[in-house]
């Protein structure tokens, strides 16, 4: 719960000589999503990974089907049950409610808390990323300064504290974690934005008489969008961590309503005679959180144009 999102330009950067616009146009653009896409299939750790990841949302998002029973159906003669019990795989929790039926629907609250946040936050860093960093001057210097005033402060303590200020609720944790991510992302957009703005074949774009709107669309954005994504992706897997802890310390959503975080932090009082209770939410968060990581260290890769030649 220490770590922070990385400040630098964590994603690939498409080289000049590989700029999609520069060499061809929309089909040229086309085909190099394309050898992406095989690259990104050549990752076997990255394949399995997302594979994983769209396993555990489907069957999150099955739950009323796939579920063994209601989330919240107590046997108070099992309570505290170990793993392996007859009808319960994964055990009973304090309450006598099965830990398996949890965990399924646990990661309805879970994978939203961590995914919705992140979409949101590069979608609106996007936006002020590649503002800042085409127009410059006294807009960039005012959209860059107030992200730098959120670099003050921690960002579990930041998320904690606007947590704390809106109440627990799932739609606060999301929105805690949305502004606390949103200064780091822009920062990624804003460096790519820059760095491509003064690429040659961007100012000869210019001189050609491309718009500003053109130069934007069509030449810098297909170039900023690899490292949004890798970077995206890869802290997805810390938001899954983030939304879990402020589940766990009580600001996201309340008992009985089952998510990772929440039934982690139910098992607290039982850790000595019955762990798996804390044990196997935990497992879980480490697991998404591990494969979120890997998908990216695999986009990274994929898209990074150096990588496709042979």
């Amino acid at each position: 719960m220490n770590a922070s999102p990385d400040h630098s330009l964590s994603g690939p950067r498409i080289q000049p000589d590989t700029a999609p616009m520069a060499l061809g146009g929309r089909v040229h653009q086309r085909s190099l999503w394309g050898q992406a896409w095989r690259a990104f299939r050549r990752d076997r750790i990255a394949v399995v990974a997302l594979v994983l990841i769209v396993l555990i949302a489907v069957t999150a998002a099955l739950a009323p089907v796939v579920s063994p029973y209601p989330p919240n159906q107590a046997n108070n003669r099992l309570r505290l049950a170990s793993i392996g019990t007859d009808g319960h795989p994964l055990g009973l929790d304090e309450q006598g409610r099965d830990i398996l039926s949890r965990i399924i629907w646990g990661g309805r609250v879970s994978l939203p808390t961590a995914l919705l946040p992140t979409a949101i936050a590069a979608v609106t860093s996007l936006v002020l990323g590649l503002a800042a960093g085409f127009y410059g001057g006294l807009l960039s210097g005012l959209i860059m300064r107030t992200m730098d005033v959120f670099f003050a402060f921690p960002v579990v303590i930041l998320a904690i504290g606007i947590a704390g200020i809106l109440g627990p609720s799932l739609t606060n944790v999301m929105l805690s974690l949305t502004i606390v991510l949103v200064p780091y992302i822009t920062r990624i957009v804003y460096a790519a934005t820059v760095e491509v703005g003064g690429r040659d074949y961007l100012e000869a774009a210019r001189a050609s008489g491309a718009t500003a709107a053109r130069q934007m669309f069509v030449h810098i954005l297909p170039n900023v969008l690899p490292p949004l994504i890798v970077y995206s992706t890869t802290i997805a897997g810390l938001m899954v961590v983030y939304g879990s802890g402020l589940s766990f310390l009580g600001l996201g959503v309340q008992p009985p309503t089952a998510d990772w975080g929440v039934m982690s932090s139910s098992g607290r009082d039982v850790l000595s005679v019955a762990p798996h209770i804390s044990t196997i939410p935990g497992i879980m968060i480490l697991v998404v959180a591990l494969s979120f990581n890997l998908v990216g260290d695999g986009l990274r890769d994929a898209l990074d144009p150096r990588s496709h030649i042979r």
